[in-house]
Protein backbone atom coordinates (compact mmCIF):
# COMPACT_ATOMS: atom_id res chain seq x y z
CA UNK A 1 0.00 0.00 0.00
CA UNK A 2 1.39 3.51 -0.92
CA UNK A 3 1.14 6.52 1.04
CA UNK A 4 1.37 9.40 -0.67
CA UNK A 5 1.84 13.26 0.87
CA UNK A 6 1.86 16.40 -0.18
CA UNK A 7 3.64 18.70 2.54
CA UNK A 8 2.87 22.05 2.35
CA UNK A 9 4.12 25.53 3.55
CA UNK A 10 0.82 24.92 5.99
CA UNK A 11 -1.25 21.83 5.88
CA UNK A 12 -0.09 18.52 5.34
CA UNK A 13 -2.62 16.37 2.73
CA UNK A 14 -2.32 12.19 2.40
CA UNK A 15 -4.08 9.25 0.85
CA UNK A 16 -3.53 5.75 1.60
CA UNK A 17 -4.09 4.21 -1.35
CA UNK A 18 -6.91 4.71 -3.23
CA UNK A 19 -8.77 5.81 0.33
CA UNK A 20 -9.90 9.10 1.27
CA UNK A 21 -7.92 12.39 1.41
CA UNK A 22 -6.93 13.34 5.20
CA UNK A 23 -6.02 17.17 5.69
CA UNK A 24 -4.20 18.51 8.89
CA UNK A 25 -2.98 22.41 9.77
CA UNK A 26 0.72 23.06 10.72
CA UNK A 27 1.54 24.04 13.43
CA UNK A 28 2.41 27.99 13.49
CA UNK A 29 5.70 28.88 14.59
CA UNK A 30 7.87 28.68 16.66
CA UNK A 31 8.26 25.05 15.48
CA UNK A 32 6.37 22.86 17.93
CA UNK A 33 6.98 19.15 16.50
CA UNK A 34 5.32 16.66 14.56
CA UNK A 35 4.08 15.11 17.99
CA UNK A 36 0.53 15.23 16.75
CA UNK A 37 0.91 13.00 14.00
CA UNK A 38 0.83 10.42 16.62
CA UNK A 39 -3.05 10.79 17.00
CA UNK A 40 -3.67 12.25 13.30
CA UNK A 41 -2.21 9.04 11.50
CA UNK A 42 -2.72 6.99 14.60
CA UNK A 43 -5.47 4.52 12.52
CA UNK A 44 -3.11 4.41 9.24
CA UNK A 45 -2.76 0.69 8.03
CA UNK A 46 1.12 1.40 8.06
CA UNK A 47 2.36 1.60 4.40
CA UNK A 48 4.99 -0.54 2.28
CA UNK A 49 6.27 2.81 0.73
CA UNK A 50 5.64 6.66 1.76
CA UNK A 51 5.88 9.36 -1.86
CA UNK A 52 6.37 12.94 -0.70
CA UNK A 53 6.20 15.64 -2.53
CA UNK A 54 7.71 18.53 -0.14
CA UNK A 55 7.85 22.73 0.12
CA UNK A 56 7.44 22.88 4.01
CA UNK A 57 10.65 24.10 5.97
CA UNK A 58 13.81 21.83 5.97
CA UNK A 59 13.45 21.15 9.67
CA UNK A 60 9.71 20.09 9.34
CA UNK A 61 10.39 18.05 6.18
CA UNK A 62 13.85 16.18 8.55
CA UNK A 63 11.54 15.55 11.30
CA UNK A 64 8.91 13.91 8.74
CA UNK A 65 11.78 11.64 7.64
CA UNK A 66 12.12 10.95 10.93
CA UNK A 67 8.47 10.42 12.22
CA UNK A 68 8.48 8.00 9.76
CA UNK A 69 11.36 6.28 10.43
CA UNK A 70 10.72 5.33 13.67
CA UNK A 71 6.38 4.77 13.05
CA UNK A 72 6.86 2.40 9.93
CA UNK A 73 10.68 1.48 9.88
CA UNK A 74 10.12 -1.49 6.94
CA UNK A 75 8.43 1.52 4.71
CA UNK A 76 10.31 2.79 1.76
CA UNK A 77 10.35 6.95 1.48
CA UNK A 78 10.56 8.40 -1.69
CA UNK A 79 11.32 12.11 -1.43
CA UNK A 80 10.31 13.28 -5.01
CA UNK A 81 12.18 16.35 -6.38
CA UNK A 82 11.89 18.12 -9.60
CA UNK A 83 13.24 17.07 -13.11
CA UNK A 84 13.18 17.96 -16.41
CA UNK A 85 10.94 15.80 -17.80
CA UNK A 86 8.47 13.18 -16.24
CA UNK A 87 4.57 11.95 -17.01
CA UNK A 88 4.69 13.93 -20.52
CA UNK A 89 5.72 17.15 -19.04
CA UNK A 90 8.69 19.07 -19.41
CA UNK A 91 10.13 22.16 -17.32
CA UNK A 92 11.49 24.78 -18.70
CA UNK A 93 13.56 25.97 -16.02
CA UNK A 94 17.20 26.26 -16.56
CA UNK A 95 17.76 24.45 -13.70
CA UNK A 96 14.59 21.83 -13.36
CA UNK A 97 15.86 20.91 -9.34
CA UNK A 98 14.89 24.03 -8.06
CA UNK A 99 11.51 24.17 -9.90
CA UNK A 100 8.55 23.31 -6.98
CA UNK A 101 7.95 19.58 -6.76
CA UNK A 102 4.03 21.05 -5.43
CA UNK A 103 4.26 22.90 -9.09
CA UNK A 104 5.18 19.80 -10.93
CA UNK A 105 2.72 17.26 -9.09
CA UNK A 106 0.23 19.88 -10.05
CA UNK A 107 1.61 20.20 -13.43
CA UNK A 108 1.41 16.35 -14.46
CA UNK A 109 -2.15 16.09 -12.55
CA UNK A 110 -3.66 18.85 -14.71
CA UNK A 111 -2.54 16.65 -18.04
CA UNK A 112 -3.53 13.29 -16.93
CA UNK A 113 -7.17 15.46 -17.07
CA UNK A 114 -6.22 17.33 -20.11
CA UNK A 115 -3.85 15.54 -22.33
CA UNK A 116 -3.19 17.61 -25.63
CA UNK A 117 -4.34 21.12 -24.24
CA UNK A 118 -3.02 24.21 -23.01
CA UNK A 119 -3.28 24.03 -19.89
CA UNK A 120 -2.53 27.22 -17.26
CA UNK A 121 -2.09 25.86 -13.39
CA UNK A 122 -3.01 27.71 -10.63
CA UNK A 123 -2.23 26.49 -7.17
CA UNK A 124 -3.81 29.16 -4.68
CA UNK A 125 -2.18 27.99 -1.42
CA UNK A 126 0.39 30.12 1.44
CA UNK A 127 1.31 31.78 -2.43
CA UNK A 128 -0.36 31.51 -4.85
CA UNK A 129 1.89 29.95 -8.09
CA UNK A 130 0.74 29.66 -12.02
CA UNK A 131 2.55 27.84 -14.36
CA UNK A 132 1.64 27.39 -18.42
CA UNK A 133 1.77 24.22 -20.05
CA UNK A 134 1.39 23.97 -24.25
CA UNK A 135 -0.33 21.31 -25.86
CA UNK A 136 2.35 19.41 -26.01
CA UNK A 137 3.02 19.56 -22.19
CA UNK A 138 6.17 21.67 -22.54
CA UNK A 139 6.29 24.37 -19.44
CA UNK A 140 5.84 27.65 -20.91
CA UNK A 141 6.72 29.20 -17.49
CA UNK A 142 5.19 30.40 -14.30
CA UNK A 143 5.04 33.20 -11.52
CA UNK A 144 4.52 33.05 -7.85
CA UNK A 145 2.68 35.73 -5.49
CA UNK A 146 2.15 36.41 -2.37
CA UNK A 147 -1.23 34.26 -1.06
CA UNK A 148 -4.00 35.43 1.24
CA UNK A 149 -2.48 34.48 4.45
CA UNK A 150 0.47 36.43 3.12
CA UNK A 151 -1.12 39.65 2.25
CA UNK A 152 -3.22 40.04 5.08
CA UNK A 153 -0.16 38.89 7.79
CA UNK A 154 2.23 41.79 5.86
CA UNK A 155 -0.84 44.23 6.05
CA UNK A 156 -1.44 43.76 9.84
CA UNK A 157 2.66 43.65 10.42
CA UNK A 158 3.30 46.85 8.40
CA UNK A 159 0.19 48.93 9.91
CA UNK A 160 -1.24 50.19 13.25
CA UNK A 161 -4.57 49.47 11.90
CA UNK A 162 -7.04 48.22 14.43
CA UNK A 163 -8.96 45.24 13.33
CA UNK A 164 -11.46 45.99 15.34
CA UNK A 165 -15.46 44.33 15.08
CA UNK A 166 -17.00 44.45 11.72
CA UNK A 167 -20.19 46.24 11.24
CA UNK A 168 -23.07 43.69 12.28
CA UNK A 169 -25.49 43.57 8.94
CA UNK A 170 -23.31 45.71 6.49
CA UNK A 171 -19.99 44.03 6.17
CA UNK A 172 -20.45 45.36 2.28
CA UNK A 173 -22.59 47.63 0.60
CA UNK A 174 -23.43 45.79 -1.92
CA UNK A 175 -20.67 47.36 -4.81
CA UNK A 176 -17.90 45.17 -3.36
CA UNK A 177 -16.98 47.98 -0.89
CA UNK A 178 -16.19 46.85 2.90
CA UNK A 179 -17.96 48.62 6.10
CA UNK A 180 -15.60 47.69 8.50
CA UNK A 181 -12.04 47.95 9.08
CA UNK A 182 -12.29 43.81 9.28
CA UNK A 183 -14.41 43.36 6.42
CA UNK A 184 -11.72 45.46 4.44
CA UNK A 185 -8.90 43.88 5.54
CA UNK A 186 -10.75 40.37 4.61
CA UNK A 187 -12.14 41.84 1.38
CA UNK A 188 -8.99 44.17 -0.02
CA UNK A 189 -6.27 41.31 -0.28
CA UNK A 190 -8.92 38.92 -1.89
CA UNK A 191 -9.43 41.69 -4.63
CA UNK A 192 -6.13 42.57 -5.14
CA UNK A 193 -4.99 38.45 -5.54
CA UNK A 194 -7.89 38.21 -7.86
CA UNK A 195 -7.30 40.81 -9.72
CA UNK A 196 -3.95 39.47 -10.52
CA UNK A 197 -5.14 36.45 -11.29
CA UNK A 198 -8.05 37.99 -13.61
CA UNK A 199 -5.14 40.30 -16.12
CA UNK A 200 -3.34 37.18 -15.72
CA UNK A 201 -5.69 34.37 -17.12
CA UNK A 202 -6.68 37.52 -19.89
CA UNK A 203 -2.93 37.41 -20.81
CA UNK A 204 -1.84 34.04 -21.29
CA UNK A 205 -5.23 33.06 -22.95
CA UNK A 206 -5.53 35.94 -25.15
CA UNK A 207 -9.39 35.10 -25.62
CA UNK A 208 -7.92 31.64 -27.41
CA UNK A 209 -10.74 29.73 -26.21
CA UNK A 210 -8.37 26.58 -25.98
CA UNK A 211 -6.07 27.05 -22.73
CA UNK A 212 -8.08 25.16 -19.73
CA UNK A 213 -7.26 26.95 -16.35
CA UNK A 214 -7.47 24.52 -13.30
CA UNK A 215 -7.15 25.87 -10.01
CA UNK A 216 -6.43 23.84 -7.26
CA UNK A 217 -4.82 24.97 -3.22
CA UNK A 218 -6.16 26.06 0.39
CA UNK A 219 -7.71 28.94 -1.18
CA UNK A 220 -9.12 27.55 -4.11
CA UNK A 221 -12.50 28.32 -3.95
CA UNK A 222 -12.80 31.57 -2.37
CA UNK A 223 -10.53 32.75 -5.35
CA UNK A 224 -13.13 30.83 -7.90
CA UNK A 225 -15.82 32.88 -6.37
CA UNK A 226 -14.11 36.29 -6.45
CA UNK A 227 -13.23 35.35 -10.10
CA UNK A 228 -17.02 35.11 -11.08
CA UNK A 229 -18.05 33.57 -14.33
CA UNK A 230 -15.78 31.98 -15.98
CA UNK A 231 -16.44 29.08 -18.07
CA UNK A 232 -12.44 28.09 -18.75
CA UNK A 233 -11.77 27.66 -15.14
CA UNK A 234 -12.10 23.95 -13.21
CA UNK A 235 -11.69 24.08 -9.95
CA UNK A 236 -9.49 20.23 -8.80
CA UNK A 237 -9.06 20.40 -4.77
CA UNK A 238 -6.64 17.89 -4.98
CA UNK A 239 -4.26 18.36 -7.85
CA UNK A 240 -1.12 18.14 -6.02
CA UNK A 241 -1.81 14.84 -4.61
CA UNK A 242 -2.52 13.24 -7.34
CA UNK A 243 0.39 14.44 -9.28
CA UNK A 244 2.18 12.73 -6.33
CA UNK A 245 0.42 9.35 -7.51
CA UNK A 246 1.04 9.92 -10.74
CA UNK A 247 4.59 10.25 -10.20
CA UNK A 248 4.75 7.62 -7.81
CA UNK A 249 3.78 5.17 -10.73
CA UNK A 250 6.05 6.43 -13.18
CA UNK A 251 8.70 6.34 -10.63
CA UNK A 252 7.77 2.51 -9.42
Amino acid sequence: MKLHVDLGNSRLKWRLGSGPVGIVELPPEPHEGLRWLDEVWAGLEPPKSVYLAAVAREATQLELRGWIQGRWPKARQVWLKSRRSVCGVRVCYETPERFGIDRLAALVAARQIHRNQPLLVIDAGTALTADLLDESGHHQGGLIMPGLGMMHTALLAGTAIDRGAPCEATASNGAGLACSTEAALEMGPMFMLAACVDRLIDEVTAGDGRTQVVLTGGDAEALRRALGARDSIEYVPDLVLDGVAELARALR
